[in-house]
């Protein structure tokens, strides 16, 4: 029998589990209700329903439990407003780190690190308020020494790859993304700097994760580990436990 990986990644396309009129997966308890109930808007509730039966479907999948243990799944949030698994007491030690946006949901899982997770859509254009808030003035200079075709996936990718580790850190919007930077280590493959310090960002590494043509993916993990390659998931038999 092998060896359960460190980590593992899930990604699903997002198939708007929860359309208008259609009932809400059984596998979300009343704190997934509630937290569905405050999205105005279809789509985006719509988009935070598929996330939260990935997040479910992923921790039972890669803890070897049967599908429909997801249903039992409680979660609260840490000092840092991070989701955490508290029941069963046997996935108490698993962190997760989940992501959506439009058209893509992920959620990477681990019983021994904490990994950081984000996914993007590739815009057509950049809004330069963005990169100013999220890049340093030299990344600005790499962006714009692009084609300026060019310059819509780079600068997402690497918004991505600053995301993922803020959330593997749990640092969320404490932290200005300006000053969190990369070395290229080797292809999609990052080491992460905080003001140019290696230590201070507590030597993690960052990695491109390959989510299709119309969406940039990162993944944060601690150095010296290898990135999982992504499952995909159909959410249709997430729910209903089919294989």
């Amino acid at each position: 029998m092998s060896a359960r990986p460190c980590v593992q990644l899930f990604l699903a396309h997002a198939v708007a589990s929860c359309t208008k009129g259609a009932p809400i997966p059984e596998c979300l308890d009343a704190d997934d209700r509630a937290h569905l109930a405050r999205f105005r808007f279809e789509r985006d509730r719509a988009l935070a329903t598929d996330s939260r039966v990935l997040q479910r479907w992923a921790l039972v999948a890669a803890a070897g439990l049967p599908r429909d243990a997801a249903a039992q799944l409680r979660f609260e949030r840490d000092a840092n407003g991070r989701p955490q698994v508290t029941a069963p007491a046997s996935l108490r030690h698993w962190r997760f780190s989940a992501a959506n946006t439009a058209g893509l949901v992920g959620c990477a899982v681990s019983d021994q690190v904490v990994p950081g997770l984000d996914l993007e859509p590739v815009a057509r254009t950049l809004a330069p308020e963005l990169v100013a808030h999220c890049c340093s003035d030299d990344e600005r200079i790499a962006l714009d020494a692009l084609p300026a075709a060019a310059r819509p996936a780079a600068f997402h990718a690497l918004w991505t790859r600053k995301e993922a580790y803020l959330k593997a850190c749990g640092l969320g919007l404490s932290l200005a993304p300006r000053r969190v930077g990369f070395v290229p280590v080797a292809d999609g493959r990052w080491q992460v700097r905080l003001d140019g310090d290696r230590r201070a960002a507590g030597d993690r590494e960052v990695f491109d994760v390959p989510a299709g043509e119309a969406h940039v993916a990162a993944l944060c993990l601690p150095a010296g580990l290898a990135p999982p390659p992504p499952r995909w998931v159909r959410l249709a038999d997430a729910d209903t436990g089919t294989d």
